[in-house]
């Protein structure tokens, strides 16, 4: 709800000029995009932290800052977008969530921020504004009421505590399947099985996105044959988001990209290519995960390429072994999630639990989301919240014919 700017500390609708390349950036890519007409985008302001230090800002602000991005990192998940603007102002993207659920978590978020360094949050220190425009590298937003917002939600949409829905409803797209067929390297032809399955943010207990799954038969490890099947994959997310958008709704989805369709340079610009001709929509839609990645790259490979897809989609997860070598491998990498994938953890839901234990008190600190894909059933996305991991999805059926008719 939008406050009457007579009763605003912070004054009426005004607009942030933005000096940082990052934020422009960022900018760039909301103008004009579904989550801003959608009023998912929200600035937050520490106006009273830096008054409450006065002289002290200076030497202080890194700190704030600091705690402030892992703080909202935490709250959200890989697909939303959160950017510093100027010295007191923070933007915040939410595709995934309504208006009114947007508001709710950037006035919570705010409140816990001046709680930890004013050791209070007062009502009119609560600076949250939605943004209504933005033109070049100015923002336009309009201050909200807090005590509007607290009526209307009195907790935060992560404070859930029942989740059983987890195993009673199915999410549409869930469970939707394709097919594709190229013909390999070797000359032999290749099917390829794409699934759709819906990824829980556990966080929130609301499933925010889906994940397209891949498999191959026969099973290739060749890197053209590897590209075939991520260019399988792009083209099924293309007709999904496609699908979508001519119903009006909105989708994010997580498409796996072999690390060898991204690392050689002939393969990266066919992958490329690819992206480009699917910008508009991955831009805003889609988070690439990087699957089959050796530990034994350096991180300095991996780093050039993350620099190289983010432009092209919400941001960059990697799937990795769950050990602390090749979490190690990738700290540093600048990716928003990292993915175990359940097939590597065993069927024995004891085993499974204490193993996505031991990878989220690993991976916590490297990454702000960890997820695990492919898990045996729904129970065990309840598991995966109890070990502390941030979104999980089950397995999809991608048997092929012959395996289905022998099963």
């Amino acid at each position: 709800m939008m406050l009457d700017p007579a009763l605003n500390p912070f004054g009426a609708a005004r607009v942030d000029r933005v000096a940082s390349a990052e934020a422009r950036d960022a900018l760039t890519r909301l103008a004009g995009s579904d989550v801003l007409r959608a009023g998912g985008v929200n600035l937050i302001g520490l106006d009273a932290i830096r008054a409450k230090l006065a002289d002290r800002w200076p030497s202080k602000k890194i700190r704030v800052w600091e705690h402030c991005e892992r703080d909202l990192e935490k709250r959200l998940g890989p697909y939303d977008m959160v950017v510093r603007l100027d010295e007191v102002t923070f933007l915040v993207a939410t595709p995934a969530l309504t208006r009114f659920q947007a508001q709710a978590a950037c006035m919570h978020a705010l409140q816990d921020i001046l709680k930890f360094f004013l050791g209070e949050s007062q009502s009119r220190d609560v600076n949250v504004r939605n943004v209504t425009s933005l033109t070049g590298d100015e923002v336009s937003s309009a201050p909200l009421d807090p005590a509007a917002i607290a009526r209307d939600h009195a907790a935060p949409p992560e404070a859930h505590e029942e989740h059983e829905h987890v195993t009673e409803w199915k999410p549409p797209l869930a469970g939707r399947t394709e097919s594709a067929a190229f013909m390999s390297v070797a000359r032999q032809p290749i099917e390829v099985r794409l699934g759709v399955e819906a990824v829980w943010n556990l966080r929130r207990d609301l499933v925010t996105s889906f994940l397209i799954e891949r498999a191959a038969h026969p099973a290739t490890q060749d890197p053209s044959d590897e590209l075939q099947v991520d260019i399988a994959v792009m083209a099924y997310a293309s007709q999904l988001l496609q699908e979508h958008k001519s119903t009006g709704g909105r989708l994010t989805l997580h498409l796996p990209i072999s690390f060898s369709s991204v690392a050689s340079v002939r393969a990266r610009e066919l992958s490329i290519k690819m992206m480009r001709h699917l910008h508009a929509a991955m831009r805003e839609t889609t988070l690439i995960e990087i699957s089959n990645l050796d530990p034994g790259v350096p991180p300095s490979r991996l780093i050039e390429v993350v620099s190289l897809i983010k432009p092209f989609c919400l941001g960059v997860l990697a799937r990795v072994r769950p050990s602390k070598k090749a979490l190690d491998a990738v700290r540093g990498c600048g990716l928003k999630g990292l993915i175990v994938e359940g097939s590597s953890l065993g069927r024995n839901p004891a085993e499974v639990g204490a193993l996505m234990k031991a990878f989220a008190e690993t991976a916590r600190g490297i990454a702000p989301n960890i997820i695990v894909h492919g898990l045996e059933d729904q129970m065990m996305i309840e598991l995966a919240k109890t070990a502390g991991l941030t979104h999980a999805s089950v397995r999809p059926d991608l048997r092929f014919d012959q395996a289905a008719s022998a099963a």
